[in-house]
């Protein structure tokens, strides 16, 4: 299995530009949800649909606690 830089060293000069400007739009993507999050404290962010996990879950969930 070929390292992350050695799949990198595959790519061409425009798929490596692309990959990099990939990774400063994500940086920049979690810069700003972190900044939002000092702001505005995690809890605005996490979302929870009221969703119950299945009995066997549950019961797993209980266990573990």
């Amino acid at each position: 299995m070929a390292s992350e830089w050695e799949e990198l060293e595959k790519l061409s000069k425009d798929e490596l530009i692309i990959e990099l400007v990939k990774s400063r739009r994500a940086m920049r993507n979690m810069c700003r949800l972190l900044d939002e999050i000092s702001k505005d404290g995690a809890s605005h962010y996490l979302y929870d649909r009221g969703e119950r996990p299945s009995e066997e879950w549950l019961s797993k969930i209980v266990s573990y606690a």
